[in-house]
């Protein structure tokens, strides 16, 4: 049976339990017309049984993907090769530390099918502390600057440049197969900023679909890709290259003169603030590091 959902999953080296409970809300969807694509960048710790052992277990539904060599070629390569591979008419991304609640597939199906002018459809994460017994937080659920809705081009590219926090998370998205197999994540980001590149390139061309409704939980914890940039100081050196790349994409593509100065903006205001920007990522790190003490 082809599958209508195509569930992609990397990872690299992820903590197993993360990893465990990541495939566990894929198996436990009230819609069960899935397939889970594993796609493996250069894992080095064994967890690459975790998922070997899922795969065995379920090998009809679930199948595992490796770069040539086993190479570690970063998240976007890793997407687009899961991508590549897909099968259903819809695709959804699920991180390796990161939870979908039960009904996620369900509910967004239903909203891209109510509205087949849009491409894609996300809602808020769930920034999520309390998977830990000493939360460093309490849970807070992500801000989203627009309406619920309909979100026509290119108006929310100057919104994400602007608010970058407002981003859609990969994990709660459901995207038609046919544009982002068309597409695709730039392979030359390959551990941040990746999703706001597809997005920027999305979103300036395509109408998307905003649903406040939470369907998804993001898991706040240290060895989480944006804490780490954070901690080791290349964040804001990546946050530049990102908008560096928009300025010139929406310029190549001919944006209009407001979507285009957003990004010249969102240059001369950051980067007037990397010193203050970088306190804040110290002060954040220590927070996570006392909460799992």
């Amino acid at each position: 049976m082809v599958p209508l959902f195509s569930a992609v999953m990397i990872f690299k080296d992820p903590p197993v339990s993360f990893f465990e409970e990541a495939i566990e809300s894929i198996l436990a969807q009230t819609r069960e017309e899935w397939e889970l694509i594993f796609v493996d960048d250069g894992t080095r710790d064994g967890s690459d049984a975790v998922a070997r052992h899922f795969a065995a277990a379920h090998p009809e539904r679930i199948r595992m993907l490796t770069h040539p060599g086993g190479e570690n070629r970063g998240m976007s390569a890793s997407r687009n090769l899961g991508i590549a591979s897909a099968r259903g008419e819809f695709v959804c991304f699920l991180d390796a530390d990161d939870v979908w609640l039960p009904d996620k597939l369900e509910r967004q199906h239903a909203l891209l099918v109510a509205h087949p002018e849009v491409v894609a459809t996300f809602s808020p994460a769930l920034l999520w502390w309390s998977w830990d017994e000493k939360p460093a937080s309490p849970d807070v659920v992500q801000t989203v600057v627009v309406p619920p809705g309909v979100v026509a081009p290119p108006s929310f590219v100057p919104l994400i440049l602007a608010h970058p926090a407002s981003s859609p998370t990969t994990g709660s998205v459901m995207i038609r197969r046919s544009h982002v197999a068309a597409t695709c994540f730039e392979n030359a980001f390959r551990s941040m900023h990746e999703d706001m590149v597809f997005w920027v390139k999305t979103a300036s061309r395509h109408a998307l679909h905003y649903a406040p409704d939470v369907v998804f939980k993001y898991r706040q914890h240290p060895r989480g890709s944006v804490v780490r940039a954070f901690a080791d100081g290349s964040f804001a050196q990546a946050r530049r290259e990102f908008l560096t790349w928009a300025a010139r994409y929406l310029a190549d593509i001919g944006a209009d003169r407001a979507t285009r100065r957003a990004a010249r903006v969102a240059l001369r205001r950051e980067f007037g603030l990397v010193a203050q920007a970088q306190k804040l990522a110290r002060r954040i790190v220590r927070r996570l590091r006392r909460g799992l003490a």
